[in-house]
């Protein structure tokens, strides 16, 4: 049976397994390496704690994909690629909170000024979360028009 371990011990434990697969490595793959010795709670603990102290302490950019997993990438348009991913995300649940909850919220609490006040900020998060998602337009000087 695995220890108990704290949240930074499974994320070390994490961390050393990722940098020794600069190819990146699977969290199903994680769970069978009989060195790691973490349970799959612990190496879900160990990836949150990578992903906000640990990636940040050793400057390394940390990037996942389904097919890859997890890795440190040394590529700046891979990081461009997985920060555009989280931030979908990120709107997606932006706007399943407003749609799902909030909306209806509203439609029987017009006047609930948590609620009213809430749906003005995340109308602001949602469009500047658009607007950076956004494909970039192309500038007038580039766009090249017939003669």
């Amino acid at each position: 049976m695995t220890a108990r371990k704290t949240r930074q011990e499974s994320g070390e434990a994490v961390l050393a397994t990722i940098k020794d697969h600069p190819d990146g490595i699977r969290r199903v793959d994680m769970a069978q390496d009989s060195d790691l010795d973490l349970t799959p709670g612990q190496i879900g603990n160990g990836v949150v704690w990578v992903r906000e102290v640990g990636a940040a302490r050793e400057g390394l950019p940390f990037t996942s994909t389904r097919g890859i997993g997890y890795r440190f990438s040394d590529d700046p348009d891979e990081w461009a690629v997985y920060e555009r991913q989280e931030m979908r995300r990120c709107l997606t649940t932006l706007i399943r909170l407003t749609r799902g909850t909030l909306d209806p919220h509203l439609q029987r609490a017009p006047q609930d000024t948590f609620a009213r006040m809430l749906s003005s900020q995340l109308t602001g998060m949602i469009s500047t979360f658009e607007y950076v998602l956004a494909p970039e337009p192309t500038p007038p000087h580039l766009t090249h028009t017939p003669a």
